[in-house]
């Protein structure tokens, strides 16, 4: 794990040596005559936003009420239209329009001091990217948010952060997913595993290899998935694959197995490698390991089954003697 100061200066070098940082200023003009014409309308359930009524954050999933086209809690068309134009962020300029209300109240939301608000506002930023693949000011302003947001001190904003970070460009999004693969809470390691797959698994090999040895089953399972989607598969992986066939967690094994027999379907050479590994498990020293080869190698469609189920049933251990019994039986 690293420390949380760390964090903060690897995230922030991974954004300004991935993009060309530009200080922008933004500053949301709203007329109070059109503000005047829209009223107050429910925006539907969200569970990330505070109970309708109050704004202190202190519960989710109730219905709230603000100004159309804006997320956030609830306070008077007064105080929010004050809080929007007195939203100064240091070195930005104002766009004249370019960034739209919403997105820009979403933005000054993100860096608020409630936690509800700052996780509702990264969720609706990433959903942001993710439909309407903004531009220019707009993608740069998000973009700087989310990265900023994986940095934050509370695990499920981070989590949304991570998630969000997916639409970026890789460039911008791998450094900073790498970092989030070490986090100190496994959330937000298993949500950046998954993001690194969608986003360019092949860019990320060894930080999938190191997450398969996570302490977290949930992790490393996602970490197996996810190393089905590289295209080079290398000894290091081979590796990791093999060693999470003797996993003390079935899950993780019925993963590692489950990418294995994916694996073999890419080459003859690889198909080789992983018939030869599964055969090598029969006499491996974990029980673990004996009885999932047993299973793999019959998927594989490995020549000789009945036979090898027959020799494991006199196996000292008694869930490899079981796993040769219900073998036998299909």
């Amino acid at each position: 794990m690293v420390q949380r100061g760390l964090r903060v200066a690897e995230i922030s070098h991974a954004h300004q040596s991935s993009s060309s940082a530009r200080a922008i200023r933004v500053r949301c003009r709203m007329q109070d005559q059109s503000l005047q014409d829209q009223s107050l309308a429910g925006r539907g359930w969200h569970p990330d936003l505070p109970p309708s009524g109050r704004g202190d954050g202190s519960a989710t999933g109730h219905r709230v009420t603000a100004p159309a086209g804006v997320w956030g809690t609830v306070m008077s068309r007064s105080g929010w239209l004050r809080s929007l134009h007195s939203w100064d962020d240091g070195g930005m300029v104002g766009l004249d329009g370019d960034l739209g209300h919403e997105v820009a109240d979403l933005l000054r939301r993100s860096t608020s001091s409630v936690e509800a608000e700052r996780r509702a506002a990264i969720t609706g930023l990433g959903t942001m990217v993710r439909r309407f693949r903004p531009r220019g000011a707009e993608h740069e302003m998000i973009a700087s948010a989310l990265v900023r947001a994986a940095d934050d001190t509370v695990p499920k904003v981070r989590i949304r952060a991570v998630r969000g970070l997916c639409a970026l460009p890789s460039s911008l999004s791998v450094p900073v997913l790498t970092i989030s693969i070490t986090d100190e809470d496994y959330a937000v390691r298993e949500a950046a595993v998954r993001a690194l797959v969608q986003v360019e698994p092949d860019r990320a090999v060894s930080a999938l290899v190191a997450a398969a040895r996570d302490g977290r089953a949930s992790v490393r399972c996602s970490a197996l998935t996810g190393l089905r989607a590289i295209r080079v598969i290398d000894d290091s992986t081979l590796q990791v694959l093999t060693e999470c066939l003797a996993d003390r967690n079935s899950s993780v094994q019925g993963a590692a197995m489950s990418t294995l027999r994916v694996v073999a379907t890419r080459s003859s050479q690889l198909a080789k490698a992983v018939n030869e590994l599964a055969r090598h498990g029969l006499s491996d020293t974990s029980p673990r390991r004996r009885e999932i080869s047993i299973e793999l190698l019959r998927q594989l469609g490995a020549p000789g089954h009945r036979e090898r189920c027959l020799a494991a049933l006199t196996d000292p251990d008694p869930v490899v003697r079981q796993r040769a019994e219900r073998s036998l039986r299909r």
